[in-house]
């Protein structure tokens, strides 16, 4: 079976399902940043993400179709 949802984003932060944290802070999780140098998808800060989304937002260049897959472990 395939569910297809669609979420739009308007402000980054728990809005968006690519808002990441880790020990160093908010990061982005867009697969762009996937095979980068460390610390490029840094890209979300307080001045520029409340009730926004960052500038140099990959979703702002392009839409992103994810496709999750959800099985039950077969023992």
């Amino acid at each position: 079976m395939k569910i297809t949802t669609n979420k739009e984003v308007e402000q980054c932060y728990f809005r968006c399902p690519l808002f990441a944290t880790d020990s160093d802070g908010m990061l982005c999780s867009h697969p762009t940043f996937i095979e980068t140098k460390p610390y490029v998808n840094r890209i979300i800060t307080q001045d520029n993400s409340i009730n926004r989304v960052p500038d140099n937002c990959p979703l702002k260049m392009d839409d992103l179709e994810m496709v999750k897959n959800i099985y039950l472990k077969k023992n």
